[in-house]
């Protein structure tokens, strides 16, 4: 899993059971489609732990809807203020992620923030990906974690 550093808006931006291994997609079965949905979560992932707004931005469509927590952006160049804004915020929260389903035209991202902390949450971004882009994007996250012993 990679390690991303952003405050509680990323919980917002990016419940699902602890097994996630058991959950990521097997590269070998996948369509083209769903390897080209792959790709594109992957850059994401970088982009965002790299906190580079502009790169990310390449992974969106132009009418992309973002929904989280009572809250819509509608359209690319919201987007990039909403990144930019975000990346710009200093914060000291930490982000465990990976994809954890492909199908079709869907993939969902699993996170854990701040695992270990009383604070700890986990949650799924949900990304419709069409043509290379990502055209929807939806949040839920959910908290406090509850680790396993």
């Amino acid at each position: 899993m990679r390690t991303f550093r952003h405050l509680a808006l990323a919980a917002a931006l990016l419940v699902s059971p602890p097994a996630l291994a058991e959950n990521a997609p097997d590269e070998a079965a996948l369509t083209p489609n769903e390897a080209e949905i792959t790709k594109v979560l992957e850059h994401h992932m970088a982009a965002f732990d790299a906190r580079d707004a502009d790169e990310l931005m390449k992974d969106y469509a132009d009418d992309v809807v973002l929904v989280f927590f009572g809250q819509i952006v509608q359209g690319k160049e919201a987007m990039q203020q909403t990144f930019q804004s975000f990346f710009d915020t200093p914060n000291e929260n930490t982000f465990e992620v990976e994809i954890s389903t492909v199908e079709g035209d869907v993939g969902v991202l699993h996170w854990v923030q701040n695992r270990g902390k009383p604070d700890a949450m986990q949650g799924d971004d949900v990304f419709i990906i069409r043509d290379g882009k990502i055209r929807f994007q939806t949040t839920t996250g959910v908290g406090p974690l509850e680790e396993e012993e």
